[in-house]
């Protein structure tokens, strides 16, 4: 799927420089808003319990990288091809940094508790892939 408005900008190789040398998170934010100001798209603060196979992939993720988990964040698209370098960085140092970085076309907010629910796409593959998961798709999590 491709998305112009994510490819890497012309000045791309001084953003990368401009990355590399920054020292925290917020510096990052600042980086990462200027370059693509539309691309995060909100957060949420964990996954529905009705999926714990997914909250477990993070805390995975986060204890591997010997960091404390953030939240998830909404993004309006990843890519992983060579020519949205800058979008695949981003996506990586917050990953690294304890953030579970998804496209909003992946997960979404259960609309009683804030809490992540896979869109029904995601869950027919996870479904198709034998995970533990509710017998049915809903936008709201079973406990709501």
């Amino acid at each position: 799927m491709q998305n112009n408005k994510y490819l890497d900008p012309e000045n791309v190789i001084e953003i990368k420089e401009e990355i590399k040398n920054t020292p925290t998170l917020g510096d990052l934010k600042i980086i990462l808003d200027k370059t693509f100001p539309d691309w995060v798209q909100g957060f949420i603060n964990d996954y529905s319990d009705d999926y714990p196979n997914l909250k477990q992939h993070w805390m995975n993720i986060c204890f591997e990288n010997k960091v404390t988990p953030k939240q998830i964040m909404i993004v309006d698209f990843v890519s992983f091809e060579d020519n949205y370098s800058l979008i695949r960085i981003f996506s990586e140092i917050l990953t690294l940094s304890g953030f579970c970085v998804r496209s909003k076309n992946e997960l979404f907010s259960c609309k009683n508790c804030g809490k992540a629910i896979p869109q029904s796409h995601v869950y027919n593959l996870l479904k198709e892939g034998g995970q533990d998961i509710p017998d049915l798709w809903r936008t709201t999590c079973s406990n709501c």
